[in-house]
């Protein structure tokens, strides 16, 4: 009864685990690679391999749409690339979409590389984040270093080296169907269907084997984690400026109204938030120390009567150290006016409005009656000065002993718009 038993178990089992293996579908992963060529990009690309070696997809696509970045993130994601055991098919899409500068080394490093109609890939010159050239011996020093990886990606897949070089010598861009004619690419495909279908008919190899897919091939998308996409955004360079800019800002507002507590609290999230991606992007610390220089001559400019030198002069440090904010080194990545522009008039005009009014309040006749021998709370309080409210208002002070907040004091005198006042006998 019991080998009867086990035979049918057996056989049960058997049938379960056929049927299980004939019911399960093949797999490709898409993973959407949008935007600048940064640590982020990478990081989505590591999510997405993992999830394709969970899947056992037979391929991967990596959905491209990119104006270039960093040439140390380019290089490691090209090596994750190479390095993966499965298939890596790089599709410049959709309609519209370009794969420029650090963007076209991803196509060369592809086991297939395709293009949507109405793409361009190109436009590879080394430049200067300001996106001004560079002096001659740098310029074919960094020129050269590319080439010679183009030259590798190229020689593995057989491309067109002639026009990869020239992306680079003459920054030229083509479109989708030159691409294909000039064996830039290996074919056009309008949508990821046709994709599919195409690599089905044309059998490429890829890996050191054919790319045969099943009829029933599921095609699944891949949803980067929260961290990732919002790691996208804030290491784009112009949000990690203005993240910058804007703590910088909360803080200004805080040093200058003491007590308001919300801009300090949001100037200091965004400062951290800044300063951590700056930490990663090619940052220069002349131009950082510039901006800290313009808003402490912000500053000063409130405590010191200069007639608005003081104000001029931090806003030409925030000009210059906003040019000069990342490294000049060569990067696959541009920064100039365009960039920083409106962000920097904006903070300008915000700083330039805060000082006017705080200035235009210091030398404001008073109009209201100073509460002299009124009795009050201290608010804040440091170094023997600080802010009270009496007749609910807040009043800044300052006294000759120390206080708590939440004391008792009575104003015996002031000196403009600064009560002078004593602890409250009990």
């Amino acid at each position: 009864m019991s080998n009867k038993f086990l035979k049918v178990w057996l056989l049960s089992l058997i049938v379960v685990f056929c049927f299980s293996w004939q019911v399960r579908a093949e797999v490709i992963l898409n993973i959407p690679l949008q935007g600048t060529v940064s640590p982020a990009m990478e990081k989505i690309l590591d999510q997405g391999f993992k999830q394709a070696l969970k899947e056992k997809a037979k391929c991967v696509i990596l959905t491209l749409d990119t104006p270039g970045g960093l040439v140390s993130s380019m290089r490691k994601i090209v090596k994750k690339i190479l390095n993966f055991p499965l298939p890596v098919v790089v599709y410049v899409s959709p309609r519209g979409a370009h794969a420029a500068s650090a963007g076209v080394f991803l196509v060369a490093s592809a086991d297939i590389a395709v293009m949507a109609p109405q793409t361009t890939l190109g436009a590879a010159t080394p430049i200067q984040m300001q996106g001004k050239d560079i002096n001659t011996t740098l310029r074919k020093k960094i020129e050269q270093d590319l080439l010679s990886l183009l030259s590798t990606l190229c020689a593995r897949r057989n491309r067109n080296i002639k026009i990869y070089e020239s992306f680079i010598l003459q920054s030229k861009s083509i479109t989708a169907k030159e691409a294909v004619l000039n064996k830039v690419i290996d074919f056009i495909a309008v949508s990821q269907q046709d994709l599919i279908a195409q690599l089905n008919s044309l059998q490429l190899e890829a890996k050191g084997k054919k790319i045969i897919l099943d009829k029933n091939i599921q095609l699944k998308y891949f949803n980067p984690s929260w961290f990732a996409k919002f790691l996208s955004y804030l290491l784009h360079p112009q949000i990690a400026y203005l993240l910058f800019l804007g703590g910088l800002l909360g803080l200004f507002f805080e040093i200058s109204q003491p007590g308001v507590v919300l801009p300090g609290v949001i100037g200091s999230i965004c400062l951290v938030l800044g300063l951590y991606a700056l930490s990663i992007l090619p940052t220069n610390i002349a131009g950082i120390l510039l901006i800290f220089l313009g808003i402490v001559f912000f500053i000063l400019e409130i405590k010191i009567t200069s007639f608005g030198l003081l104000g001029i002069a931090g806003m030409v440090c925030l000009i210059f150290g906003s040019y000069f904010f990342y490294d000049t080194s060569s990067d696959l990545l541009t920064w100039n006016w365009s960039k920083f522009g409106y962000g920097l008039i904006g903070m300008g005009l915000i700083l330039g409005s805060i000082v006017w009014l705080v200035a235009k309040a210091q030398v404001k006749e008073i109009q209201e009656p100073i509460p002299i021998g009124e009795e009050g709370e201290v608010v804040v309080w440091e170094n023997k000065q600080g802010q009270i409210k009496v007749r609910g208002e807040l009043w800044k002070a300052e006294s000759t002993v120390e206080l708590k907040p939440k004391e008792r004091v009575k104003v015996i005198g002031h000196k403009g718009l600064t009560l002078n006042i004593i602890k409250k006998e009990e």
